[in-house]
């Protein structure tokens, strides 16, 4: 049986911070890159938001003091996610609604997966990663419809 992954506070903070940023890249360039009046704004904001998201993290890790209190956080999986998030990204038979629906879905389980495991040990982190998650689960239904309406 495979080594479970460990994580301190700060490396999950770290990590989750990777992925704010490959995501914050990913709509920046689809902003650029998208000639429909719809999705062009939209995805610039959620660049915009994956910014805001990264900031908040590094307060959270800069504030938050329980690196020496918490055991290991296990059962996340943050590579695997990672690797789910570069090969959405780079997926070439996907169209930008789908990929973000794929990717928003993907930071959705891992924010609520994530808060699950710091609310006892920080309930400001914890509650942070659980409004991320609502974020996420709200990104991806708005882009499901915009989906369902081009079809």
């Amino acid at each position: 049986m495979a080594e479970r992954e460990r994580y301190t506070f700060s490396a999950l903070i770290s990590l989750l911070i990777q992925c704010e940023n490959k995501l914050e890249t990913f709509y920046q360039g689809e902003a650029e890159k998208t000639k429909s009046a719809k999705l062009k704004p939209l995805f610039k904001d959620f660049s915009e938001k994956n910014k805001e998201h990264k900031d908040k993290m590094e307060k959270t890790r800069r504030e938050t003091l329980v690196e020496m209190a918490l055991e290991p956080i296990t059962g996340l999986n943050l590579n695997e996610h990672l690797a789910q998030i570069d090969s959405i990204i780079k997926k070439h038979n996907m169209d930008s609604v789908e990929k973000t629906i794929v990717l928003e879905e993907i930071m959705q389980k891992l924010y609520s997966e994530a808060s699950s495991k710091v609310i006892n040990a920080s309930a400001e982190t914890g509650e942070l990663l659980r409004k991320l998650s609502e974020e996420s689960v709200d990104r991806r239904l708005m882009m499901e419809r915009i989906g369902r309406a081009s079809l």
